[in-house]
C-alpha cells in the first residue's frame, strides 16, 4: 500500500498566521484611534482660534479705546485676558491719532489640558476733540 501524502497547512502554521493577522489589526486599530484622538485636538485648537480672533475682533472693534487690563469669561468656558495699552505716547502727542497695543491671551481646556493662545495686534484711534474756550 502506497502512503498518501496529505497536503495541507499543520495547526502551527496555521496559529502563526492567526497570530500575524491580529499584530496586524492592532495596529491598524491603533493608528486609528490615534487619528481620531489629533482630530478631535485639532477640532479644539480651530474653535479656540476662531474664538480667540472673534474675541480680539470686538475689542477692537469699540469706537474708543483705553489702556485697561481685564478678565473675561464666555459660556463656551473660554478665558479671555485683555490688555490694552497706549504706545509711543511721545512721537503721537502731535498727532491726530493714538496707537494702542492690544494683546489677548485665551486659556481653555482641550482634553485633560490646559492651553493658552494669544493675539496681539495694533490698533489706531483719532484722538477726541478738545473742547476750546471762547473769549
Amino acid at each position: 500500500m502506497a502512503k498518501i501524502k496529505e497536503k495541507g497547512f499543520t495547526l502551527i502554521e496555521v496559529m502563526a498566521a492567526i497570530a500575524i493577522l491580529a499584530i496586524g489589526i492592532t495596529a491598524l486599530i491603533e493608528l486609528f484611534g490615534g487619528s481620531l484622538r489629533s482630530i478631535g485636538y485639532a477640532e479644539s485648537h480651530t474653535k479656540a482660534a476662531v474664538a480667540a480672533e472673534s474675541e480680539m475682533r470686538n475689542v477692537i472693534s469699540e469706537q474708543t479705546l483705553k489702556e485697561d487690563s481685564y478678565t473675561k469669561h464666555s459660556e463656551n468656558g473660554y478665558t479671555y485676558d485683555i490688555a490694552i495699552e497706549r504706545i509711543n505716547k511721545e512721537k503721537t502727542d502731535y498727532l491726530q491719532y493714538e496707537l494702542f497695543s492690544v494683546t489677548l491671551t485665551m486659556n481653555y481646556n482641550a482634553g485633560r489640558k490646559s492651553k493658552t493662545y494669544t493675539l496681539k495686534t495694533l490698533a489706531a484711534r483719532k484722538k477726541s476733540t478738545v473742547a476750546t474756550t471762547s473769549k
